[in-house]
């Protein structure tokens, strides 16, 4: 699969079934972007996992409702619940680690 930007109004949908990891980021944030450089790296390495991305900037709901403070922030999901919340930066190894705990 490849990486979705998703807008607010799709949130739910899109990660109501199955694993999910969501990044939320910020257009100026430069953890933001290697972060990105990370998932696209784990896409291309699993391309099974669903992997989704809302910009902070057009989620103004979705950050207050589920307590976003700063970017980057990434859930991993399953079936519409948030199993992890991690903040900033994920190495690349630290990410496979925590897929690897839920999606096996």
């Amino acid at each position: 699969m490849a990486i979705t930007e998703i807008k607010e109004n799709e949130f739910e949908n899109a990660t109501k079934e199955g694993f999910v990891i969501v990044d939320f980021y910020g257009s100026n944030c430069a953890p933001c972007k290697t972060l990105e450089r990370t998932l696209e790296e784990l896409d291309f390495e699993a391309p099974f996992i669903n992997i989704v991305k809302l910009k902070i900037d057009e989620t103004e709901n979705i950050i207050e409702q589920q307590g976003i403070t700063s970017v980057p922030t990434v859930f991993f999901m399953k079936d519409g619940e948030v199993l992890e919340k991690k903040l900033g930066f994920i190495p690349l190894n630290e990410m496979k680690e925590i897929v690897g705990k839920y999606m096996y």
